[in-house]
């Protein structure tokens, strides 16, 4: 008996030892497995500079170089031909980031160098490309950083067919029937500069004249007379007289167009000025007399 229990207390202490191999193996290689995991981390970190996408890498490296700045365009130009998410979202947010290792995020200001590069790089896409990721953007109820930023992809590369889109950016949804001054001033401003490229804009924009809020219709107006053509000349005369709020700005802008066009007077508008000289509003009398 003592012989047998001396032999099974012998096989308990080879078990024993057996396990305790088992287990500081395994924590030998867990802690191997746990090493090589951090180095490969850390190794690509810094061997590749972090986990950084295209945009972010090529703003970077454009940074101090005068010549990384003048190439930066047209590398942005070939990344927005695969993704116009990774252009518009540094464009939309004003900043970008980058990864370094698994954890840590840093966040850059996007310049005002690197916004404009961001922007001509939109112009190497099909512009039906951009239109797309725009609408769905604008179901998804964005905030003024990307409205503005919108509203200047639209006037930079729209054309007829975007002028009623630019209304949509500028007014948006739940906004009580007030539209920030910045979007007011940022919609009047896209829409010259879309009006002097596309002639057809203008009776597109004279045909929201109605339908466009009161809060936009300054811009509108002083869009149109920007243009310096004939076309909006006519738009403008015949505008005059059907809301009095705002009679005196386009009397403002015929003056102005006016005066750098040779033009007949538009019938409608001989009329409509005749309305005005009699006008119980002094400031629509005297832009009437100008």
């Amino acid at each position: 008996m003592r012989r047998f229990l001396s032999h099974e207390l012998s096989k308990g202490r080879e078990a024993a030892v057996g396990v305790a191999f088992l287990v500081a193996l395994c924590m030998v290689s867990g802690s191997t497995l746990a090493a090589e995991q951090t180095n490969l981390s850390i190794g690509t970190a810094q061997g590749q500079g972090g986990r950084i996408d295209t945009v972010a890498k090529a703003l970077l490296e454009s940074r101090g170089s005068e010549d990384g700045s003048r190439a930066l365009a047209g590398r942005l130009a070939s990344i927005a031909g695969q993704s116009i998410a990774l252009i518009c979202d540094p464009l939309f947010e004003g900043r970008f980031e980058v990864r370094v290792g698994s954890a840590e995020v840093v966040f850059k200001s996007v310049s005002h160098v690197e916004r404009r590069a961001l922007l001509a790089a939109l112009g190497s896409v099909e512009p039906q490309v951009w239109r797309v990721y725009l609408q769905v953007q604008l179901q998804q109820e964005p905030n003024l950083g990307k409205r503005l930023s919108a509203l200047e992809i639209l006037g930079e590369y729209g054309c007829a067919i975007d002028v009623p889109n630019l209304v949509h950016w500028a007014v948006g949804r739940g906004s009580n029937g007030r539209i920030p001054r910045e979007l007011r001033q940022s919609f009047g401003h896209a829409l010259s500069t879309l009006l002097k490229r596309d002639d057809e804009g203008v009776n597109v924009a004279a045909r929201l004249y109605h339908d466009c809020p009161l809060a936009l219709t300054p811009g509108l107006i002083g869009a149109l007379g920007h243009c310096q053509s004939n076309a909006a000349l006519v738009q403008l005369s015949a505008l005059l007289g059907q809301n009095r709020r705002v009679d005196a700005l386009i009397l403002r802008e015929l003056t102005i167009l006016g005066g750098r066009l040779q033009h007949p007077l538009h019938e409608t508008a001989q009329r409509n000025l005749s309305h005005a000289l009699s006008s119980s509003d002094p400031v629509v009398r005297l832009q009437a007399i100008a």
